[in-house]
């Protein structure tokens, strides 16, 4: 058996030393050592047994002491690479444990995503007789600054893996940097700082403009002061009211509640002992804020299970609610109302600064992951929630409480602990002035990926923001899109190709169907690229009908879209790669796929392409050629209503968002398949648009044939 094992691992060994460090977090090799189990017992107790010679005296293990007190002299010249100490996982884990900072950063660090796999290979390694282990990969970017990875047990990266760990950044900071010393009360600190940015934002920024009586009050509110009860804001005195909101998960236990039953007894009192730890950390909060009140959903709207009046009536104001509050409280990593907010245990350590008088400079040195401030708000399970998202572009400041310690964040600033760090990803939203509106491709494309325990919720959860959206633009919605440049937003591809799931919008909407959803033609067009487009489809008219009949931003239960065209084309499927359907044209030889917005359900069905925009793109410097796109709606026939179309999923032909079929295209073989489609398009597409329209219309430009997208 071993000696089996033993012909494997070898085998798999040679692969694992050859093959390219940048993208092997990818491969079967890699993948594969899921398949492995691991000895738990074993490995907690030779950390145990490590721990004591950690060393740690002034919150550094002697290894890490060692490491810190060369940094400034490692040498390097700008961007030149070195490898620092060595590290097995569980001796990181053991000084970990016993308080080393830098350990702690970086088991953190691999905690993210590759600590299984790393001690899978450390166990592989030890098998073979190899004594290779993982090391800190170091990268000078200047005087004051580096990079530093965490190089695969054996291996050695010239940049830091992509897809394995976040980047982490050490900055020399001058000799004058406060470092000080962590509280024993680490709670206490956090509200200590909390206290100090609220006044600053109070003094210095807008955000306050939210909450100075201009918004609406909640209909109840709970009052904090003299133990808690529920009150009616129509019995508060007028003038501004200062309240605190919270975001936070149900989790599937059940809690305590508003009801028909406890809603007088909740006016008088509420029984404190019986909340869940969440609520009770919340209320801890803002009664050490010196904030009145606090909004919670749970205790604020009635939840009975056989009567919603309550719930669709409150549920519809989430942008005054969130809007109007002066603080918003975030459970970031709690998945359940009993984990509370204080993860000071097991709380991550994705920065912290340190001191060290070494005769090379004197100063401190931050240590940070790059993204550690932004992925605090945005990779955390809260934020996977669509009623989260909302509530945080809702309120004007927000306060995160997580398992990587506390960060806040206003309509001017973002504050992670007491370090200045970035705030830089590509994927978060920055909370906006309350007349500054949201770029929406971005926040569709976002909220796609959201999660709902009722999807039902999906137009609910988002109508806040929407609400807030029309406030500043005045644009008509339309279940998550909206009128104006409607052409262009109707060209939306779905990454996670799911099952349909039950009608919540209709098929034209990205709103109908689950997954990440991406806006192929930006809106505003995309930065650095110029745009030389022409539309070949005409919105007559678009609508969707209100599940209530009367709010436009929550719920629908119907809705038709009307376009006009000049050209339809009729696609002959050619066989399915994937989640693709690979079609063919009658009178040509080119082959192109569409891509489906759910799962193929009815693939046998005849598809019908209706083309929207075509266009020309370059970039402004001139780096890359001139690139034709074209983009296409692929429909099939729904119901025996002439001219009545569902929407199936998008044909797309761009070497900016290569699909299945056509990855392998060069350029000139790109211009030539737009040629052909253009041909298509205007030899045999008036004639099937003929036959299949609704009905035509006089038109100069020649779109004359009418559709109907259900």
């Amino acid at each position: 058996m071993d000696h089996d094992k033993r012909g494997d691992w070898e085998n798999w060994l040679r692969e694992y030393l050859e093959a390219p460090v940048d993208d092997i977090y990818e491969l079967p090799i890699i993948q594969d050592l899921a398949l492995d189990r691991l000895d738990d017992d074993d490995i907690e107790l030779q950390i145990q047994r490590l721990m004591p010679a950690a060393a740690v005296k002034n919150n550094f293990c002697g290894k890490c002491r060692g490491q810190l007190a060369d940094w400034p002299a490692l040498g390097l010249q700008e961007n030149q690479v070195t490898t620092g100490r060595a590290l097995d996982t569980k001796e990181v884990e053991a000084a970990s444990r016993m308080g080393c900072h830098f350990c702690q950063f970086m088991l953190s660090v691999l905690s993210t995503r590759c600590l299984l796999q790393f001690r899978i290979i450390e166990a592989r390694l030890s098998f073979l007789g190899n004594g290779a282990t993982a090391s800190l990969g170091i990268k000078r970017k200047s005087s004051d600054k580096w990079e530093c990875w965490i190089n695969w047990p054996g291996r050695f990266a010239t940049e830091p893996p992509e897809r394995c760990d976040w980047k982490s950044i050490v900055e020399f900071q001058d000799e004058g940097t406060e470092v000080k010393d962590e509280d024993e009360d680490e709670v206490g600190q956090f509200l200590f700082l909390l206290a100090a940015w609220m006044k600053q934002c109070d003094e210095r920024h807008k955000c306050a403009v939210q909450y100075k009586g201009e918004s609406e009050l909640p209909t109840r509110l709970i009052s904090v002061d003299n133990g808690l009860r529920l009150v009616t804001t129509k019995s508060l005195s007028s003038g501004p009211v200062k309240y605190a909101t919270l975001s936070y998960c149900w989790g599937t236990d059940d809690f305590i509640k508003l009801g028909q039953n406890n809603l007088e007894s909740f006016l008088q009192d509420i029984p404190a002992d019986g909340l869940p730890r969440t609520l009770r950390d919340a209320i801890e909060i803002v009664q050490k804020m010196g904030i009145p009140y606090i909004w919670i959903d749970a205790l604020c709207i009635i939840q009975d299970e056989d009567d919603y009046s309550d719930w669709l009536k409150e549920s519809v104001r989430m942008h005054q609610i969130y809007g109007g509050s002066y603080l918003n409280i975030a459970a970031t990593c709690a998945k359940s109302v009993d984990e509370g907010f204080f993860h000071t245990g097991d709380r991550k350590r994705f920065a912290f600064l340190s001191r060290f008088d070494e005769h090379h400079r004197k100063g401190a040195y931050l240590f940070f992951v790059e993204n550690a401030a932004t992925n605090t708000i945005i990779d955390t399970h809260l934020s996977t929630r669509a009623w989260a998202f909302q509530e945080r572009l809702l309120a004007p400041r927000t306060v995160y409480f997580g398992d990587r310690g506390m960060a806040y964040e206003c309509r001017t600033d973002l504050k992670f602990g007491d370090l200045p760090l970035p705030f830089d990803s590509w994927m978060a939203v920055k909370v906006l002035p309350p007349d500054e509106p949201y770029p929406w491709h971005l926040i569709a494309m976002i909220y796609s990926e959201a999660r709902l325990t009722h999807g039902s919720d999906f137009l609910p959860a988002l109508s806040g923001v929407a609400k807030r959206q029309h406030e500043i633009t005045k644009d008509t919605y339309l279940a998550g899109m909206w009128k104006e440049g409607l052409v262009r937003q109707l060209c939306w591809s779905r990454v996670d190709v799911l099952p349909r799931p039950e009608w919540r919008a209709p098929t034209w909407c990205w709103a109908s169907g689950d997954g990440w959803m991406l806006f192929q033609i930006n809106l505003p067009a995309d930065e650095g690229k110029a745009h030389h487009s022409e539309y070949h489809a005409e919105v007559l008219d678009a609508w969707t009908r209100p599940a209530d009949g009367v709010d436009p931003f929550g719920a629908v239960v119907g809705g038709e879209l009307t376009l006009a065209s000049a050209s339809l084309i009729k696609a002959n499927t050619v066989g399915i790669i994937e989640k693709s359907v690979v079609v063919g044209f009658s009178t040509s030889s080119v082959r192109v796929s569409i891509d489906m917005d759910c799962e193929i359900e009815e693939a046998h069905e005849p598809i019908y392409v209706l083309p929207m925009v075509s266009q020309t793109v370059e970039d402004e410097q001139g780096t890359f050629p001139k690139r034709p796109e074209i983009y296409g709606l692929a429909l099939q026939r729904s119901g025996p209503r002439r001219g009545h179309f569902r929407r199936v999923g998008i044909l797309q032909i761009t070497s900016w968002m290569i699909n299945s079929w056509n990855s392998s295209l060069e350029d000139q073989e790109l211009e030539a398949a737009c040629r052909e489609l253009v041909r298509i398009m205007q030899e045999d597409g008036p004639f099937v648009a003929k036959d299949m329209c609704a009905r035509t219309r006089e038109a100069g430009d020649g779109k004359c044939f009418v559709f109907t997208i259900e």
